[in-house]
């Protein structure tokens, strides 16, 4: 397994690439639709295809977009609007949406694009990437190729965390990304985001081979966040939890 320490630039967090995207938001309305609200991030041809569990999507739309330089198409399903101590509902929504990519997804998308469904990969961050690892560990019968977290967090149930070295067997590659500052207090009354214990190491540390683990180690959990929101939602985020280059 690899382990990766990445001491980034200062002011050079994320940019906007060379290919230009197109978001497409599938809402549930009939039998034909995605369970959940989808927002489907494409840039042409047969792509294969990611399917982050992250939520809620709306402050993520642009990191989604970044990351799509590399990672071709996305399905990012909102599962919930309000958290909950238990992800089992969570769960059951990644496996349903997965099952209906097979049908739907094709008329979700232009004509000129497909996805690759023979290339399923799972991602997800925080809590996300806590649900990405229950799938990934066959809680459901499902089949992915790869399975990518960002900053993953244990806490909610079903427990996936053992204490037991390489005792998660996710029979695929996994990348797990870190947060430095993740496990970072703001104040005393504060909670960390991604606490030590049930955090990004733990996690990897867990994994059986083949896996990597890469640690930006001045970026927060919530920089995963767009900058600019609608709504009040991320300020109040940002006020309580620690972010890139704003260690107490």
């Amino acid at each position: 397994m690899a382990h990766t320490v990445a001491k980034p630039a200062r002011n050079a967090t994320h940019s906007v690439g060379i290919y230009t995207v197109q978001i497409v938001h599938s809402q549930p309305s009939d039998c034909t639709s995605p369970p959940k609200p989808l927002m489907i991030v494409e840039k042409g041809d047969s792509l294969p295809l990611w399917l982050p569990p992250f939520s809620p999507s709306s402050g993520r739309a642009q990191i989604v977009g970044i990351r799509l330089e590399v990672l071709s198409l996305q399905a990012s399903p909102q599962l919930y609007t309000i958290a909950r101590f238990d992800a089992t509902g969570e769960i059951d929504s990644v496996v349903a949406v997965t099952e209906w990519l097979c049908t739907g997804l094709p008329k979700a998308l232009p004509n000129s694009i497909a996805g690759d469904l023979t290339k399923l990969s799972i991602a997800g961050h925080s809590r996300g990437g806590k649900i990405a690892f229950a799938l990934a560990l066959d809680l459901k019968t499902l089949t992915y190729s790869a399975l990518l977290t960002i900053d993953p967090v244990e806490g909610t149930s079903p427990h996936i965390l053992t204490n037991m070295h390489n005792s998660l067997s996710t029979g695929m590659p996994v990348l797990v990304v870190g947060s430095g500052l993740g496990q970072v207090k703001k104040c005393l009354i504060c909670l960390a985001c991604a606490p030590v214990g049930s955090n990004r190491t733990d996690f990897f540390e867990e994994c059986q081979s083949p896996a990597c683990y890469f640690l930006p180690s001045d970026y927060g959990h919530i920089d995963m966040f767009n900058d600019e929101t609608e709504g009040g939602r991320n300020p109040v985020v940002y006020s309580f939890f620690v972010q890139e280059w704003s260690e107490p």
